[in-house]
């Protein structure tokens, strides 16, 4: 993690209560990825999200302080593929 931000960093807010919950649900596990578990709890996984390969820093639910260059990485997906509002 970062010590510091500061002007190579955007901080971005996002909110998914106008989603449906199983569509908050899908937005949330793509972000964050999940533990998985198939076959009857025999075999556990992680499945990775979005997050699990950028640096970031999440000082709360529903925002995250990206570097520049994945911050624009990141909007365009949550625009593109779940039509999310974003505030940076």
């Amino acid at each position: 993690q970062w010590k510091y931000c500061n002007f190579h960093t955007a901080d971005i807010a996002y909110s998914v209560k106008k989603l449906s919950i199983s569509d908050q649900n899908q937005v949330r596990k793509a972000i964050n990825g999940h533990n998985d578990v198939s076959h009857g709890s025999q075999y556990k996984y992680r499945r990775k999200g979005l997050l699990d390969r950028i640096t970031h820093i999440r000082p709360s639910r529903g925002t995250v302080i990206l570097p520049q260059k994945e911050a624009l990485e990141f909007i365009e997906i949550l625009k593109k593929e779940f039509k999310i509002a974003i505030n940076f």
